[in-house]
């Protein structure tokens, strides 16, 4: 997919630094984000034959952002700056809705 980064392509501390500051800039108190990237191998045998084989790996990041104080959380598989800015934009304007409503 053109556009798409993979995480070992990427600098986590500009890519970081960018989800942080959107989400401080759209009004999170607080904001933190991991990056994940997971590898799993099953291998399945039958009477001493191997029966079946996989390989999967996934990546991604997570967002959490606090407001007024109330937790919003996105998360995304793109690395590109567009879907950090939106995951951050997602995670603050869920928190904000959640502080809205523990008001009433």
């Amino acid at each position: 997919m053109p556009g798409r980064r993979t995480l070992s392509e990427m600098d986590f501390s500009a890519q970081a630094e960018r989800a942080l500051d959107t989400a401080l800039a759209r009004g999170a108190d607080y904001a933190d984000v991991r990056f994940e990237r997971t590898r799993s191998e099953r291998i399945e045998v039958r009477n001493g034959d191997v029966a079946g084989f996989s390989d999967t790996r996934s990546e991604g990041f997570g967002l959490r952002a606090l407001v007024d104080g109330a937790w919003g959380f996105a998360a995304c598989a793109l690395f590109d700056n567009a879907s950090l800015d939106a995951a951050a934009g997602r995670a603050v304007a869920i928190a904000r809705a959640g502080a809205s409503a523990s008001r009433r």
